[in-house]
């Protein structure tokens, strides 16, 4: 028996079956990866934390967050090696007042000094240690009706740290002349104008 073929739907179908192979021996791989892949879950630590902070130091991540030591009297750090399996690590930094927040952790690439800037209530400060678990010891009071600093280093190496100033909520930048030092005057960047940012307190954090 002859069967006719239509070319048109014959030239349709070939790259089509082609291709479908194609794409199963592409995703093969990709789907034996995902399944030996860790697996996420959240939350990733248990217990009441906020604020988290993560830095990439050899190899091993280290988080800080607000929370956990004595209610909020200190920081703690957790450690992986896959953002998946954390481990507690020590009290990194413990200044002896209540009220303890949003730690954020810098390197110093000249130095390899680390650094913590930490809220004690509605004070700035930065604290110092030669390593990622501390301990860190305070260095500054650096901003009062202050909270939640965070430090960035430019590509021409130039430091800002940058802070929630109070009242209002204006997130305000810092130029510094040193990781402990301030360079000039700060400068609001961002505060609340719209509407919503206003209706229930005036509110750009961290």
């Amino acid at each position: 028996m002859i069967v006719a073929l239509n070319q048109n739907s014959l030239r349709s179908k070939i790259p089509a079956t082609v291709l479908g192979g194609l794409f199963g021996l592409t995703l093969w791989p990709a789907v034996i990866w995902a399944a030996a892949a860790p697996t996420y879950q959240n939350p990733i630590l248990a217990g009441n934390l906020a604020d988290p902070a993560v830095i990439r130091h050899d190899g091993v991540y280290y988080l800080y967050a607000t929370g956990e030591v004595d209610g909020d009297h200190g920081t703690r750090v957790y450690t992986s090696t896959n953002l998946v399996d954390w481990k507690p690590g020590p009290v990194v930094f413990r200044p002896g007042q209540p009220h303890v927040w949003a730690p954020d952790v810098w390197r110093d690439p000249g130095s390899g000094r680390f650094y913590l800037y930490y809220t004690v209530s509605q004070t700035v400060g930065v604290a110092d240690a030669d390593g990622p678990l501390g301990p860190f010891l305070i260095r500054r009071r650096l901003f009062d009706r202050a909270i939640d600093a965070h430090l960035f280093r430019d590509d021409d190496a130039r430091l800002y740290l940058y802070f929630v100033q109070l009242p209002g909520f204006r997130i305000t930048v810092q130029p510094m002349a040193s990781p402990t030092e301030p360079n000039g005057a700060p400068s609001v960047v961002l505060q609340p104008e719209a509407e919503w940012e206003k209706r229930s307190g005036h509110v750009t954090e961290g």
